[in-house]
């Protein structure tokens, strides 16, 4: 229930498919900039079965991104609080760039941790 998976842009898309797929080993999740779109929204096939699953998801994504990140976003947060998990869903002044994911790493820690 305690450990921490995070990762930005494809690597958002595979810690949040990461952790619906095994809860029993990540119960808490940070995807910044995920790429939600990916395979026609496969991310949001994983959400079945999630619920009660006790995870707790931390999404991000900057509002300069591009036409679809923040949209993507918004639907798989939409989708995940739908079968009932605990999602904290933020966007931000940024791009898809590693300073704006940096600069956002401890309110993502500060929020899943403690």
């Amino acid at each position: 229930a305690t450990r921490v998976l995070i990762g930005p842009s494809l690597g958002g898309v595979i810690t949040a498919y990461t952790a619906l797929r095994h809860p029993h080993v990540f119960g808490r999740a940070g995807s910044q900039s995920g790429s939600m779109f990916v395979s026609d929204y496969a991310i949001l096939d994983a959400l079945e079965g999630a619920e009660g699953s006790g995870l707790k998801l931390f999404v991000e994504t900057g509002i300069y991104e591009n036409d679809v990140m923040p949209e993507a976003n918004q639907r798989f947060v939409t989708a995940a609080r739908g079968v009932g998990l605990d999602v904290r869903f933020e966007e931000y002044p940024s791009t898809h760039d590693w300073i704006g994911w940096r600069n956002r790493l401890s309110t993502i820690l500060r929020h899943l941790v403690l």
